[in-house]
């Protein structure tokens, strides 16, 4: 037999040892420095892990899937609509992350069926199905499931059929699962918590609230857990139940949650009273029903009430949604009632597209034609940090180069000197409230980076499509990087926030040329907005703003000079709009400046005037005014008559104690001390002459019945009373 020479030998060993070392060693090192690094430092432990995989290991492989996984996706959050405002969870994860999550759990699922993970994981891709609706999916892992030799298996098969069960309203089958499994000793808070919900939706709320305490009491000690079937959250429901009691009562809302016409199963419905500041309490959301797999949901009863409606669903279905808010800000519930959600694919913006370099002072933008639109609205969004595209966003209307805002093609042509000289994109910050350089400059100004997007709206007013999902990274998007020109040294001062620095600047620009247009511009815009806490003047911006809009007819200006006039400062809005008036006809004003032109002649005393202003513009901010003159004219079947109409919206007010109040209103005499006192209280109302202290003298002063049920909707409505 040949020997092997020790040069061989010498190869052998340094294979065998590289391949110890590849194989094992290094796999198990990594695995312990991942384990060891700060959760806080989840991107370092999830690029450990994936060079843990991409070794040549032979060992915890699947350990490596299942916690990579996991820290990819720790749970699956909700995406929270309420009729004041929507925002997903605090975890920021991506549409991305679900999908490589699911591609490491279902490669543990296929390739190490003895794996202690296996379970686990089997469980984690049933929460993201789950999550997302996917029930062609969720059940063929519960068929495998509940065929499997796999007691744990079997386990959690049920577990997830039974709270299937529940959502679908079968509440008996629900049960049997949940107390079969507590009778045999498995005390999972999973099985708490379900037994909790299904005793919560059959209204049997004491037997709720003592599950939901042992279920809050065990997920406090099993930091494991994240959220529950999907996206339910776990945590606190005890405690919200001692609220929720106080509004048990026998009315319910009905409706359905639909995606493209398609039912969305397993969303969660919330309803919060509003005359609670928004919510009745302080341990979160906490849903009041479950969608079943046709989309539809009954929340439990409730007694009479002004609330907020809203949903919860994936968050990770919002990346490609559009939610068609109704732009209603209150649900009334006096008697059973029918309440939809429904949400839609985005439409498509044609022209541009991702980034555009726009060179020119002007430019085109095209879109998707959306069947049903009246007419469509364009939006930029500005940022507080704006050339990074960072921090606090602001969303707002943009006019075309002829300065509509609601446009009926699906095209327009826009002007950067019309789009600087509009309203928007304003943020103060700190103490002394600086304002935001682009409240200044003009969100479009040179070097600035400004996402577009498009809303499609009815003959309505109801969104019926936009261009940008519930959410979306701008970069997906389409951005505007405006690069027209350099800025001038006066236009960096302001950039840099240097704001004293360039009112200097641009007032020794207008001593050697008063009609030096960028300085009437900036120095406008400065003293209308203020550049921090009490830089307002309203002097110097009447001063400017003329002199500018001479220049230029842009009616822009006067708006915003009209709106930086303190309510207070009655006298001298009248002057400016006395001068704003004569030189702009009615047939000439943007809808910004019929506002201020029904507030003027609200100011003077002429309520009727006013209040055909308010009606030019349609919108829910004008309705209560609108009322308010109605009610002082004592043309109490008019306002009933406006108040059936759909379109009449309220931010708080209820429409039923409005109605009642307003019928028997017509039976108080006029000349009743009452009816004087009351008349006296709205015309303070109407030309916003009235405090909170004026209104508890009247309320409480105040014992007619009807003239109450009005005051107290008028107290709501400016957060005077709750």
């Amino acid at each position: 037999m040949q020997k092997i020479g020790s040069k061989t030998k010498t190869i052998i060993i340094i294979i065998i040892s590289l391949i110890i070392i590849i194989g094992y060693i290094i796999p198990i090192s990594m695995s312990r420095l991942a384990k060891n690094v700060s959760y806080n430092n989840r991107g370092k432990v999830i690029k450990l892990y994936q060079i843990y995989l991409n070794t040549l290991s032979f060992t915890k492989k699947d350990e490596a899937l299942y916690n990579l996984a996991n820290l990819i996706l720790p749970y699956i959050d909700t995406y929270d609509i309420l009729m004041w405002g929507k925002g997903g969870g605090g975890f920021p994860a991506t549409k991305e992350n679900v999908e490589t999550a699911i591609g490491y759990y279902e490669e543990i699922l296929s390739k190490y069926k003895n794996s202690k993970y296996h379970n686990q994981a089997y469980k984690k891709i049933l929460d993201i199905y789950t999550g997302l609706g996917e029930l062609d999916k969720v059940y063929e892992l519960l068929d495998m499931g509940k065929m499997s030799s796999n007691k744990e298996l079997v386990y959690i098969s049920d577990l997830y059929r039974a709270f299937y069960y529940f959502a679908d309203g079968e509440y008996d089958n629900g049960l049997d699962i949940v107390n079969n499994y507590l009778d045999k000793g498995r005390e999972d808070i999973e099985l708490y918590y379900l037994k909790g919900h299904i005793y919560f939706a059959l209204e049997d709320y004491e037997k709720a609230k003592e599950v939901y305490e042992l279920a809050d009491k065990s997920s406090v000690l099993d930091r494991e857990k994240g959220n529950l079937f999907g996206n339910l959250k776990i945590k606190d429901r005890s405690l919200w139940m001692k609220d929720i009691i106080k509004y048990k009562g026998d009315l319910k809302i009905r409706g359905k949650a639909t995606y493209d016409g398609k039912p969305i199963p397993f969303a969660q419905i919330y309803l919060r009273d509003i005359s609670e500041a928004g919510t009745y309490s302080s341990n979160g959301m906490h849903f009041v029903a479950i969608t079943d797999i046709n989309g539809n949901f009954e929340t439990v009863g409730f007694k009479e009430g002004t609330y907020e409606i809203g949903i919860g669903i994936s968050k990770f279905l919002a990346y490609d949604m559009v939610y068609l808010d109704d732009s209603k800000r209150n649900l009334e519930l006096y008697e059973d009632t029918i309440y939809d959600f429904h949400f839609v694919s985005p439409m498509e913006m044609v022209i541009p597209k991702g980034e555009y370099i726009l060179k020119d002072e002007e430019f085109t933008i095209t879109w998707e034609e959306v069947e049903g639109a009246e007419y469509y609205t364009i939006n930029a969004t500005s940022f507080d940090n704006p050339l990074k595209m960072e921090g606090s966003s602001a969303g707002f209307s943009i006019p075309s180069k002829n300065g509509e805002y609601h446009i009926k093609e699906n095209r327009a042509i826009l002007s950067l000197e019309v789009l600087n000289s509009a309203l928007g994109g304003i943020f103060y910050e700190g103490e002394d409230m600086t304002i935001n350089p682009q409240a200044i400059l003009g969100v479009f100004f040179p070097g600035n980076n400004v996402p577009v997007s498009i809303n499609a709206y009815d003959k309505n007013r109801t969104l019926i499509s936009s261009s940008l999902p519930l959410i979306s990274s701008y970069d997906n998007g389409t951005i505007i990087k405006v690069r027209n020109r350099e800025l001038t040294e006066g236009e960096n001062l302001i950039l840099q926030k240097k704001y004293e620095e360039a009112v200097d600047y641009y007032e020794a620009q207008i001593d050697n040329d008063e009609n030096n247009l960028e300085a009437l511009t900036y120095l406008s815009k400065l003293y209308t907005k203020g550049w921090k806490k009490d830089t307002v003047d309203p002097d110097k911006a009447e001063k400017y703003s003329f002199r500018l809009y001479d220049l230029t007819k842009d009616k822009n200006i006067l708006e915003s000079l009209c709106k930086s006039i303190a309510m207070k400062d009655k006298e001298k809005f009248i002057k400016i709009g006395n001068r704003v008036f004569d030189l702009i006809p009615d047939e000439d004003l943007n809808e910004g400046l019929i506002w201020e032109k029904g507030r003027y002649y609200l100011l003077k005393g002429d309520f009727n005037k006013g209040q055909e202003y308010y009606e030019m513009i349609g919108e829910s901010y004008v309705n209560s005014y609108i009322i308010y003159i109605d009610i002082f004219n004592r043309e109490f079947d008019k306002a009933l008559n406006r108040l059936e109409d759909d379109n009449m919206k309220f931010y708080y007010m209820g429409k039923k104690n409005l109605n009642s109040g307003i019928e028997g209103l017509k039976e108080l005499d006029e000349k009743s001390k009452e009816w004087k006192d009351f008349k006296d209280f709205l015309s303070k109302v109407i030309t916003n002459e009235i405090s909170k202290e004026h209104f508890y003298k009247i309320y409480k002063s105040i014992n007619e019945t009807n003239i109450n049920l009005i005051l107290k909707e008028i107290g709501v409505e400016n957060h005077w009373i709750k």
